[in-house]
């Protein structure tokens, strides 16, 4: 299925840096991550993807969009969890309880992701 995935200009994932991604090559969700109900995470439509990029730029961050096709996608069923936890699921996890930290709206979580093309942001 196509999807879109925003990443880190150097082709990371935002909050999983150890994740890195190539052009043509699937990336699986780690085991630690999946044990835990974590998956890797995409915008199920451009226009969402832009949408949570276009806030990331005004608050100073430098994120890309790339076009990719998944595998096994469905609907969070965890709750989102702060900044930097994801690093960190050995230990101890924070979960956002403020309904405005919700996951951005289109998020899907998904088993294994192929970045395919970047995507212009105009």
């Amino acid at each position: 299925m196509l999807v879109y995935k925003v990443m880190h200009k150097h082709m990371h994932s935002i909050s999983l840096r150890q994740i890195e991604y190539e052009v043509g090559k699937w990336r699986h969700t780690p085991k630690h991550m999946a044990k835990k109900g974590y998956y890797l995470t995409c915008f199920k439509s451009l226009d969402e993807a832009r949408s949570f990029t276009r806030h990331q730029l005004a608050c100073g961050y430098n994120y890309r969009i790339w076009e990719c096709e998944a595998r096994k996608i469905f609907l969070p069923r965890v709750s989102r969890l702060s900044y930097g936890s994801l690093d960190r699921l050995y230990d101890h996890l924070q979960f956002y309880t403020d309904p405005l930290w919700n996951w951005p709206k289109g998020t899907m979580m998904c088993k294994a992701i192929k970045l395919r093309k970047q995507i212009c942001l105009n």
